[in-house]
């Protein structure tokens, strides 16, 4: 079934709930141990059997579900040489609008609120089934976000 745009719009501005992304919590550097790389592969193959084993952590997203699961499932042996690995909470709706900034191996996520309003917007604008008067008010509420 699907979500009338309407719907999904309000959830989208007000949803409140939260997803991890992995960081690297000191300097060093985020990496992962042969051990992490070798149970994100062995996960990664027994929920999609038909993916490819990585070779590189670099190119994998930070929330990755399976890169979460083996966070959880080995914690600081995750960590490659000289990494200490930690969970930041975000609030999901920012899932795809966040960047990792690193001074020295230490990182923190930084939110690109700006991104998210354009994109919301956008979303609003190329909605068929909004009236412009209701686009006009999904728009100022986009404003409004912090």
């Amino acid at each position: 079934m699907l979500i009338p745009l309407k719907q999904y719009l309000y959830y989208l501005i007000k949803m409140e709930e939260y997803s991890y992304v992995l960081i690297n919590d000191d300097f060093g550097g985020f990496s992962l141990s042969e051990e992490g790389l070798a149970e994100y592969n062995n996960i990664l193959l027994e929920k999609y059997p038909d993916a490819k084993p990585i070779q590189q952590y670099s190119k994998l997203r930070r929330h990755d579900m399976v890169l979460l699961m083996v966070y959880h499932k080995l914690g600081e042996r995750m960590g490659g040489n000289g990494a200490s690995l930690s969970l930041c909470k975000i609030y999901t709706k920012y899932i795809n609008h966040y960047r990792i900034d690193e001074t020295d191996g230490k990182e923190c996520i930084i939110i690109l609120y700006d991104k998210y309003k354009v994109d919301m917007i956008d979303v609003v604008l190329n909605a068929g089934d909004l009236s412009d008067r209701e686009k006009m008010i999904a728009i100022r509420k986009i404003m409004a976000l912090e």
